[in-house]
């Protein structure tokens, strides 16, 4: 997003910074300081780039919601959205679903079940899934009850912090999950260790449904 003005973009769309906060579940005073500064993180210039594109092409006065998105004028459904952000990059879910554009979808039958689909970047689980991958996500609303154990999973925590390792139940501490990271020898460092989490401190829990590279995918 060269040559991106954020203040140029928000007064032609007519909105004030409280308006622009609002819609982007931010703060007036940091959108106030990307405006002067011009540093926006990358994530949030994907939010903000959508965000504009969707109120230039649709003249709506809220952004179009994610089920409309999903569905064309005809009705058939158009595959699973992909957004191009990575899964522990501290993108807020919320506001991704609900106010921005998918960059694209993907039909591919092992994606079916999936509910969404980003980028996985990182080494921790590189044994079982490569890095800069896609990866399809399901989210479970009752894992606390049972979830098949030692699989991989998507977590978010409470401070929205996120990863995906393989999850199981901890035999040493009760009611705490296990993170069991997998990465090849070559990544097999000291920063990759089981971590130990109290299950009270997950907010999220999304079933890893398929991954795949961008040479084995239909967009």
């Amino acid at each position: 997003m060269s040559e991106f003005n954020l203040s140029e973009q928000r007064k032609k769309l007519g909105l004030t910074q409280q308006e622009l906060a609002d819609e982007l579940k931010l703060s007036r005073k940091t959108i106030n300081n990307y405006e002067k500064s011009g540093n926006i993180p990358d994530s949030v210039r994907l939010l903000i780039r959508n965000f504009f594109e969707l109120r230039n092409e649709n003249g709506l006065d809220n952004v179009t919601k994610r089920e409309n998105l999903l569905l064309p004028k005809d009705g058939v459904k158009l595959g699973i959205p992909f957004y191009n952000v990575d899964f522990a990059g501290g993108w807020s879910s919320e506001v991704l679903f609900s106010e921005v554009r998918p960059d694209f979808y993907i039909n591919n039958p092992e994606f079916d079940k999936a509910e969404f689909a980003c980028n996985l970047i990182g080494h921790s689980i590189s044994r079982r899934i490569p890095h800069r991958s896609i990866i399809g996500l399901r989210l479970i609303e009752d894992w606390q009850t049972y979830f098949p154990t030692n699989e991989l999973y998507g977590i978010v925590m409470k401070n929205e912090l996120r990863t995906v390792k393989i999850v199981k139940r901890s035999k040493e501490k009760e009611g705490y999950l296990t993170l069991i990271p997998d990465p090849l020898p070559e990544f097999n460092q000291t920063q990759y260790e089981p971590e130990e989490v109290p299950i009270e401190f997950v907010s999220r829990f999304y079933q890893l449904i398929a991954w795949a590279q961008f040479e084995r995918i239909s967009m």
